[in-house]
C-alpha cells in the first residue's frame, strides 16, 4: 500500500488506511476531516464558566450562558460605580469638614457612601469577569475610603472629648472653687 497521509505532528507519511500516524502516535485526519476541524480551530473562552467554545457560537454549550458581542453599553455600570465614588468622596469631605460635633461628622461621612456601596455590589455580583473585576476593585477602594473617614472620625473624636472635658473642668473650676 503506498504512503500518502501525512502527519500532522511529526511529517510522516503514513498508509491511507492508517488512523494513528507510526512514529508519534498523533491521530490521523482525512481531508474531509481536516476541513471539519479547520472551521473549529477558532476557539474563544467562554467569559462566564472559561470553558473552550468554538468562537462562532451565540451560547456556550458547557454554562448555557448567551455569548454576547462586547457592547459600549456595558462600561455604564463601571463608570457609574467610579464617578459614585468620587462624588461620595468629595460631598463627604464638605460634610465633614462643616460639622460641629462628631455625631454630624460620621453621619457626614457614612451617607454619601452608601450608593458607592450597593453600586459596587451590584458590579461584583455580575458574571462578566471585567465588570465583577472592576466591581472588586471599587470594593477596595470603598474599604480604603471608609477606613481613612473613620480614622479622621476618631482623631476628631477624641480632641472634641478632650475638648469637653477642658470646658467642664474650666466650668467646675469657676462655680465650684
Amino acid at each position: 500500500m503506498a504512503k500518502i497521509k501525512k502527519c500532522s505532528n511529526c511529517g510522516v507519511f503514513n498508509e491511507q488506511d492508517s488512523k494513528f500516524c507510526e512514529k508519534c502516535g498523533n491521530k490521523l485526519y482525512m481531508e474531509k476531516e481536516i476541513k471539519n476541524k479547520s472551521s473549529i480551530v477558532n476557539k474563544i473562552n467562554c467569559p462566564y464558566c472559561g470553558s473552550e467554545i468554538p468562537a462562532s457560537v451565540k451560547k456556550c454549550s458547557n454554562c448555557g450562558e448567551w455569548i454576547k458581542p462586547y457592547n459600549r453599553g456595558d462600561n455604564f455600570p463601571i463608570i457609574l460605580g467610579y464617578a459614585s465614588i468620587l462624588i461620595a468622596f468629595i460631598l463627604s469631605i464638605i460634610l465633614y469638614m462643616g460639622s460641629s460635633n462628631p455625631t454630624e461628622a460620621l453621619l457626614g461621612f457614612a451617607i454619601p457612601f452608601i450608593l458607592p456601596l450597593i453600586i459596587t455590589l451590584y458590579l461584583i455580583t455580575r458574571k462578566d469577569p471585567k465588570t465583577r473585576k472592576h466591581g472588586i476593585i471599587l470594593l477596595i477602594i470603598w474599604i480604603i475610603l471608609v477606613m481613612f473617614f473613620y480614622w479622621m472620625y476618631q482623631s476628631d473624636l477624641e480632641s472634641y472629648l478632650k475638648l469637653q472635658e477642658a470646658r467642664r473642668n474650666a466650668y467646675n473650676n469657676y462655680y465650684y472653687y
